[in-house]
């Protein structure tokens, strides 16, 4: 995603780059083989109402943040454009 993001951030073409962005995201709308990834905690946490303790797996839902309406605005269509300067 470092090469994606200094490839684009001088875009010359916006719009481009915008679609570009909105693919990689379609990616984790539509995803292949995973629907997130796992990680471990280090040292006791809180997450949100939840205590957990060291060496806790703990389930980063992609699948779920990247289709919430909470987060989204029409988190199922595709819409370049959320990516421009002043959209959303």
């Amino acid at each position: 995603m470092l090469c994606l993001t200094a490839a684009l951030g001088q875009s010359r073409n916006p719009c481009c780059a915008a679609q570009l962005w909105h693919s990689c995201r379609q990616q984790i709308l539509y995803p292949v083989v995973s629907s997130g990834t796992i990680r471990i905690t280090h040292k006791p946490m809180r997450l949100g109402p939840y205590s957990l303790p060291a060496g806790q797996p703990v389930l980063i839902p992609f699948f779920s943040i990247h289709r919430s309406p909470r987060l989204w605005q029409d988190p199922d269509e595709f819409r370049p454009e959320r990516w421009l300067a002043g959209e959303e």
